[in-house]
């Protein structure tokens, strides 16, 4: 019988390390938000608000979407109000935001919207991705993501009033009674102490004579 000898084959590892210069993670440049990217800012979710939240005019919704927002309806889906745009009652003139993060590539933003007067839904706050397009002057934003986050308590004047805070004579009441408690227990310690004292012996006595009484009667 011949046998054949012959190398294994070279089995390549998955983290195999190759060859060539390393490759170094770089994060995007920062945006500064001067007044004139503010104002950008601004006009873009005040627009958006406007157009996509309030379906007011999905056509130029649809202009100030990014590719990432339109992926997952079609134009005309957009135009029938099937959008990835969550409608809310907003009152544009009350829409506020602020920033989470600004780099080159996108702006995180927190907007809060405000009920109009009559609707019976609670403020809410909704994340916002907008992505920068162009450079210098002509640089605007479109947006790239809208989704809620959560709601917030009724500002004052526009739900049910906020309980108010304790008076000071009602501290120092509530402090007065939690003293007089602190003081109870603190008596309470000696007078246990001396009933053990006084009590011991003579559970202790009691017990003996118990015991003894019993042998005897047997």
């Amino acid at each position: 019988m011949l046998i054949s000898l012959l190398p294994s084959p070279k089995l390549r590892r998955a983290d195999e390390v190759r060859p060539g210069a390393p490759e170094v993670l770089r994060a995007p440049p920062p945006i500064r938000l001067t007044p004139r990217v503010r104002r950008e800012v601004d006009r873009t979710v005040d627009e958006f608000v406007r157009t996509a939240v309030l379906r007011r005019d999905l056509e130029r919704a649809w202009l100030l979407a990014s590719p990432d927002l339109r992926a997952s309806s079609s134009h005309a889906q957009w135009l029938r109000g099937e959008l990835p745009v969550f409608p809310f009652p907003a009152e544009p003139e009350r829409t506020v935001w602020e920033l989470d993060f600004a780099d080159a590539y996108e702006l995180a933003l927190n907007v809060t919207l405000v009920p109009r007067q009559g609707a019976r839904d609670e403020p809410q706050v909704f994340g916002v991705s907008l992505q920068p397009v162009g450079r210098g002057e002509r640089r605007h934003f479109l947006v790239g993501a809208w989704y809620p986050r959560g709601g917030l308590s009724a500002p004052a004047g526009t739900g049910d009033p906020q309980p108010a805070p304790p008076a000071p004579e009602e501290l120092e009441a509530a402090k007065r009674a939690s003293e007089s408690q602190i003081d109870r227990i603190w008596w309470l310690v000696p007078v246990g102490m001396l009933a053990l004292i006084v009590l011991g012996p003579l559970a202790y006595f009691a017990a003996v004579r118990l015991r003894t009484g019993l042998r005897r009667s047997r």
